[in-house]
Parts: structure tokens; sequence; C-alpha cells
């Protein structure tokens, strides 16, 4: 793999974190975080009534870690997702994870999305825990996980290597 250096000014960057619901053929967000600077934007998203909780161990399983109720929201998918867009435009914002990043990228295709690579994992990152959002729904926070990118970023020395 190539890599290069390159030095992130971290206040003028976006970061990107999202938690979902994942079902064998859906993906659903639940809520998502864009920061960039003092600039911090947390979206709630309703689940869709074509699909419910009970349905699904899996899907109960998972309400169990992101205790995200399915109905809890103040956007719907497509109002948060024109409200992002309009925010990011075509600026880079960074993201962590392969597969976070190809599907946000179908969803967003003008972002410029890249990779963080190599970043230990979020359970290894603890120094937001102040930052979680106000439903207080515990570490997997969307809002908490972008804070722990771009703090890991800053003390990195601005600097990345991918």
């Amino acid at each position: 793999m190539f890599c290069e250096l390159f030095y992130v000014k971290t206040d003028e960057q976006w970061f990107l974190d999202f938690e979902a619901y994942q079902t064998q053929d859906k993906v659903i967000i639940k809520e998502i975080c864009i920061l960039r600077g003092e600039e911090c934007y947390n979206y709630f998203i309703i689940g869709p009534k074509s699909h419910t909780i009970e349905d699904s161990k899996t899907l109960q399983y998972q309400y169990n870690m992101h205790r995200l109720k399915w109905l809890f929201g103040d956007y719907t998918f497509n109002e948060a997702m024109i409200d992002i867009a309009l925010k990011l435009k075509s600026d880079n914002v960074y993201i962590k994870g392969n597969e976070k990043l190809k599907f946000i990228n179908r969803i967003l295709p003008s972002v410029n999305f890249i990779e963080l690579e190599n970043i230990p994992a979020f359970k290894n990152l603890n120094n937001c825990f102040h930052e979680r959002c106000n439903v207080r729904h515990g570490n997997h926070c969307a809002r908490r996980k972008a804070y722990e990118l771009r703090y890991y970023m800053v003390n990195r020395d601005n600097k990345y290597f991918f």
C-alpha cells in the first residue's frame, strides 16, 4: 500500500461517525454526527415504520447495545441526509472503517470521504466520554466517536500515515 504523510488542520476538517442497526440486507442509521472545529451536528433518525425492532432477535440485541429506541428521533433519514449534504458539500470528511466509508459514500457521493486506517478500536479510544450526546445511551454514541477521531488526530501531532 502506498503511504503518504499529510498534515490535517483538524479545525478545518470534518469527522463523521454513525450508529446503525444492521439486518441481513439493510443498514439503518439511527444516529449520525458530523464535527468540524466547534461545529457539531448530531442527528437522531426515526426508524422506518416498515421495520420494527421486535421483528428480529438481531435488532433486539443491537437495541440493547445502542439504546436508541426504534421510533426515537428528530429527523427522517432523508431530512438528515439532505441537511448533512448541504453542510459537507464536497469537503474532506474523515471516517473510521471501510464498510462505513463505502456505505456513506453511496448516500453522499459528492463528499470526499477519507478512511482513517490503523486507528485503535473505539473501545480503546477513551478520551472524550464527556462529549457523549444528551441521550446518554452509553459509549456507542456517534458524537463521542467523532470527537474521539478528532482527538486521536490532534494527539498524533496532526500527522497520519495511510
